[in-house]
């Protein structure tokens, strides 16, 4: 009976116990929730407020300290902007929005004063970058330092801003076209392509974007993208004279220090860079790029060596001053390059007796002057008969040949030749096409074409 007391009296303890300590919790819940409610209603209105976007709405919102609502209070109430802004920062020192727009406010009220004491505004954009190392506030300290013509704070400023583009995260990425405000910024402050770009990847002692500093080979990849995005700025604007300058330098790499990913882009954009130089008129800059990165024997006008890839010994790349096949249906013609000649194979019906037609088989572009050249060639027919309707013709260009007309059939190898007068200096296509005569069966059989000359005369 004792035992069975005492048992029950620990039992009532300790149920009184727990008792009181779910009082305890449960008091402690209300007694946060309560506070926590009336912080959530507090917000909800002060975020109604705010959304009231008037002077005396705003400034009710600012009772809950929220940076941004102190921001557009200074945006509202200019002439109180900069004791706002003050309070913005002294309350998030690391917010650096805020620490941008009182820049922006003591500039203002510099040039308003028309005081040339900018050191407190230069300061606010300074700190806005130490507390947050990103390419807005970078950006945000270039352009003050562009209006006040500090070039050495500029370049500092557009370095940063550069290093932390996000489209040079990537090394492989190929549209660049969001650092064109940069670049155009950079191109007000420095005009010559060569000091714009010196500058611009010069190295900085300034904080890496990551943890790390970059590497040898992340700061190359980074220079050559501040050029390719550089050329293509230039491309768009039609500054063919700078844009060659950029584009040299772009070529000049050693292939032994460049990623073979990287090369590959590069020579795309310098083939298309090429080609719109061409189509642009532009035969000095063409011939000067062309010879700086395309493997071939440098082109020399001057001296009447123009034609490139005379022995097919590479495959026609189909771009800038190399060959340039036609498209392979045409005519239900088949084009093949082997090494060290070209065949072409014409599938048509012999027998349809059509209106004339004309297509393009082969063509080079050839920056000449003027003169009078000898184009030397030779050739093999298979199955083609007379007349083939195939010839060389000179684009723009007086031409006479040794040849009757169109190639002759012949089933061994045969060298032929063509002269031409080239009256004025230019880019002058030089073509062999297949032109069928009225009346005459369309062309069936194979051509071999090799070993390509031109002679100045």
């Amino acid at each position: 009976m004792i035992g069975d007391g005492k048992a029950k009296c620990e039992t009532d303890r300790r149920s009184a116990v727990t008792h009181a300590h779910a009082w305890i919790s449960t008091a402690l819940r209300l007694g946060l929730l309560v506070p926590a409610a009336f912080c959530l209603l507090r917000l909800a209105a002060a975020e109604l407020e705010f959304r009231g976007d008037t002077p005396s709405s705003v400034a009710k919102a600012v009772s809950v300290g929220n940076t941004e609502y102190r921001e557009r209070l200074a945006a509202l109430q200019s002439a109180n902007a900069q004791s706002i802004l003050r309070e913005a920062t002294d309350a998030d020192p690391l917010a650096s929005s805020a620490w941008i727009a009182l820049g922006l406010a003591e500039e203002r009220v510099r040039i308003q004063n028309h005081s040339d004491n900018f050191s407190a505004a230069r300061q606010a954009f300074e700190t806005a970058f130490r507390v947050d190392h990103q390419y807005a506030t970078a950006w945000a300290l270039a352009n003050f330092c562009f209006r006040h013509d500090d070039t050495e704070c500029f370049w500092r400023a557009e370095r940063r801003a550069a290093l932390r583009a996000p489209q040079l995260a990537d090394p492989a990425a190929i549209n660049l076209g969001d650092l064109r405000p940069l670049l155009e910024l950079a191109r007000n402050m420095e005009p010559s392509p060569s000091a714009l770009l010196e500058q611009l990847t010069a190295p900085t002692s300034d904080p890496p974007p990551t943890d790390r500093p970059p590497t040898a080979e992340q700061a190359e990849t980074f220079r050559r993208q501040i050029e390719r995005a550089y050329l293509n700025d230039l491309i768009v604007g039609n500054r063919w004279e700078d844009a060659t300058i950029v584009a040299l330098r772009l070529a000049s790499y050693p292939r032994a220090l460049h990623p073979e990913i990287n090369r590959t882009q590069d020579l795309a954009r310098l083939d298309d860079f090429v080609n719109r130089l061409l189509d642009a008129r532009r035969p000095n800059e063409a011939v000067q790029v062309w010879n700086a990165y395309a493997d071939f024997t440098a082109l020399n006008p001057s001296r009447g060596v123009v034609l490139t890839n005379g022995d097919f010994a590479s495959m026609p790349r189909q771009t800038g001053f190399d060959w340039r096949f036609a498209p392979q249906d045409t005519y239900e013609m088949h084009t093949e390059w082997k090494p060290s000649l070209v065949e072409f194979r014409f599938r048509g019906q012999r027998f349809q007796a059509n209106a004339a037609e004309q297509t393009l088989l082969l063509e080079q572009r050839l920056p000449l002057r003027a003169g009078k050249f000898r184009l030397r060639f030779e050739y093999l027919t298979r199955d083609l008969s007379m007349p083939t309707g195939i010839r060389w013709e000179l684009q723009s260009a007086k031409a006479a040949s040794d040849l009757a007309g169109s190639l002759q059939s012949s089933d061994q190898w045969r060298e032929a030749s063509c002269v031409f007068s080239v009256p004025t200096p230019g880019i002058t296509p030089l073509r062999l096409v297949y032109r069928r005569e009225p009346g005459t069966d369309r062309a069936h059989g194979t051509l071999f074409l090799r070993h390509m000359r031109w002679e100045v005369l």
